[in-house]
């Protein structure tokens, strides 16, 4: 882990990073979701491809990857008969979406970047422990 923090060097590098233990979603989060429509903007989503008529496909505190952006929902979602869903975000959508986009609700990601330089520190018992802290890259 020292060294993948030292490859970054400081705030140049990127990495991927989620949510560690929120890794798979409360919902049922089936089907191959995909963004639906280009340009879209604000907190409210629409997506297609979940699993039809499914309600609860997503719950409020999942986390999604839309691209290379992490995103956290802020309401249950329901799918519709044509697999139709709309996700309300946390953040709001940060750049114009492309229709299609593949939505990612196992192990989702985004790429963040280090804000200052990581700490660790070895216990009596050889356990090691890191402290880090990142930024999502938005560009």
């Amino acid at each position: 882990m020292a060294a993948f923090m030292t490859a970054l060097n400081g705030k140049q590098g990127t990495f991927y990073y989620g949510p560690v233990l929120e890794g798979k979603p409360l919902g049922v989060g089936t089907g191959n979701p995909l963004v639906s429509g280009a340009n879209q903007s604000g907190q409210d989503l629409f997506t297609d491809g979940w699993t039809p008529s499914v309600n609860g496909i997503l719950k409020a505190g999942d986390f999604i990857q839309v691209g290379t952006y992490l995103y956290r929902l802020l309401t249950d979602a329901n799918s519709d008969a044509a697999g139709n869903a709309l996700l309300t975000l946390f953040p709001s959508i940060r750049v114009g979406t492309n229709d299609n986009t593949t939505i990612v609700v196992q192990n989702p990601k985004g790429i963040f970047y280090l804000t200052s330089d990581p700490s660790y520190d070895i216990s009596s018992g050889q356990v090691f422990s890191f402290k880090f802290n990142a930024r999502e890259a938005l560009t």
